[in-house]
């Protein structure tokens, strides 16, 4: 931990989620040491806010992991380097000298000063989108907007309210020690993967209720009453938990730089070759960054991360 001084790096990284560590990982590889930051106080990201036991599929080489065992293997890498890492940090402020010097502020006071920013933020400091239906403390005690023991709900009746690949992959994960699962959508079809979506129909203690709309949430003292308008019916459903996963509503994590690059919907626009945006010697790499026919995934992260690197060996090393 820097001790409220102003000390000096060559590559600052902001976020220690997957991409973020992976890519301190790249530059390990090539002995540069880096200085990580992140506003949370445990490694991860989404991986272990949100994820931590949430099955990933789309990882190369591994059918199936939770993202909090995904974060551990990463860790393990990323730990056989002499990197310094700054949790529970948050970047309050970035300035640039006029010979193109970064100087950093945090919210602890330290300031650093740096040649090279790289931003892997994700998506921002992000927070689940709520139920949208009064609940009282009673209530409140059952509703989940992320799972971090899956023991919780062994032999219970659930609700999951939602229609991306996140309802869907924990319906489909939580179905095998759940007592039954009810999945609510107010859609007419899911917005996940087409493939996971079709498994839903092959799994008997779940319910697929489409075209639903939650109206009300009672408590009676055991069991929680949801009531649902599916279509013109409308239907009562009794369950033990409710997890909710409508998804996050992000706060953009730029808006402490005084110098702001070119932005689209919020991502940094970079150069894909390169990933550097329009400010020189500032990076973004992750859900963060954005270019022509992008598609926001851990791999896409980790592409990213390989090419700035590598990059970054011709140029900066």
């Amino acid at each position: 931990m820097l001790e409220n001084k102003k000390v000096h790096h060559k590559f600052l990284v902001i976020g220690a989620g997957p991409v973020g560590i992976y890519a301190a990982i790249r530059f390990g590889l090539y002995n540069q040491q880096v200085i990580i930051a992140d506003s949370r106080n445990e490694i991860g990201g989404q991986c272990t806010a949100l994820y931590k036991e949430k099955p990933l599929y789309d990882i190369p080489g591994i059918e199936q992991i939770n993202g909090g065992d995904f974060i551990k293997r990463l860790v393990s890498q990323f730990s056989r380097y002499n990197h310094i890492l700054k949790l529970s940090t948050t970047v309050t402020n970035v300035t640039r000298d006029d010979s193109g010097l970064f100087s950093v502020e945090f919210n602890n006071s330290d300031i650093i000063t740096a040649e090279n920013i790289i931003i892997a933020s994700g998506g921002g400091f992000y927070s689940p989108i709520p139920l949208g239906v009064e609940i009282n403390d009673n209530i409140s005690k059952h509703v989940y907007y992320s799972v971090e023991n899956s023991e919780l709900f062994k032999n219970k009746n659930l609700a999951i309210l939602g229609g991306g690949d996140s309802a869907i992959d924990w319906c489909l994960s939580l179905s095998k020690i759940a007592k039954s699962i009810s999945l609510i959508h107010r859609g007419k079809s899911f917005r996940g993967a087409a493939s996971n979506a079709d498994l839903l129909n092959n799994v008997s203690n779940i319910n697929v209720y489409l075209n639903s709309t939650l109206t009300d949430i009672a408590y009676n003292g055991a069991n929680c009453k949801l009531s649902i308008k599916q279509l013109e019916e409308n239907k009562e459903i009794y369950v033990d938990e409710i997890l909710v996963f409508y998804g996050l509503m992000m706060k953009n994590s730029l808006s402490s730089f005084s110098i702001i690059p070119d932005l689209k919907n919020g991502k940094v626009i970079v150069n894909p070759t390169t990933e550097e945006s329009s400010v020189p010697h500032i990076f973004a790499i992750g859900d963060i960054s954005t270019y022509e026919y992008k598609k926001p995934n851990l791999t896409t992260g980790f592409g990213q991360a390989v090419q700035l690197v590598e990059y970054m060996s011709k140029v900066y090393f």
